[in-house]
């Protein structure tokens, strides 16, 4: 209880599994060369079968394993019930990871459909500054809404008749409009 291993070339069991993503069964590591001066050795854990467990990237997420303190060469059924386990564990971690995407598109999605019930429905606006009230109450800029709540992007100009009202006394102006013919 409480002995650690520093993980990175411990030489432990788990590690073997994860570096190599294979299966491990060592039935004994006193009589195994490979394994008898193994850490887990001291702990009394003679007997190993372990199995990588991979994210849903093929990454390594960890090990399943069993450990024994005596010789044990593992039934068959045995094995196949931890491939089994195995399986199932990354069933899940590859659920999990999907569930995470399917969240993070639901919150857009609902983001998206809100926005457009917001655009598809009645919008209050200033009759005076043409300011947009928007969800939160809040009197907003029709450039600053729209470009909250649509793809599009501005480009300022002056129609006609702002350009006549703001302009008309303008000697250079006069000049354009005779060249336009206006």
């Amino acid at each position: 209880m409480g002995d650690k291993q520093k993980f990175a070339n411990s030489g432990l069991y788990c590690e073997t599994v994860i570096k190599t993503n294979r299966e491990l069964h060592v039935p004994n590591s006193l009589t195994d060369p490979q394994w008898k001066n193994n850490p887990d050795v001291k702990l009394n854990m003679i007997s190993y079968l372990g199995l990588p467990i991979l994210n849903h990237d093929g990454t390594p997420f960890g090990t399943i394993c069993v450990l024994d303190n005596k010789e044990n060469h593992y039934s068959e059924l045995f094995v196949k019930i931890m491939r089994n386990f195995k399986e199932i564990i990354e069933n899940d971690l590859k659920n999990f990871y999907i569930n995470q995407i399917l969240e993070e598109g639901n919150k857009k999605l609902i983001d998206f459909i809100e926005e457009y019930r917001q655009l598809k429905g009645l919008l209050k606006i200033c009759a005076r500054c043409k300011k947009i009230r928007d969800k939160d109450d809040k009197w907003i800029d029709i450039e600053e809404f729209i470009h909250n709540h649509t793809a599009a992007e501005f480009s300022h100009s002056l129609c006609e008749d702002c350009q006549e009202e703001l302009y008309k006394d303008e000697e250079w102006f006069k000049k354009l409009q005779k060249e336009r013919g206006l």
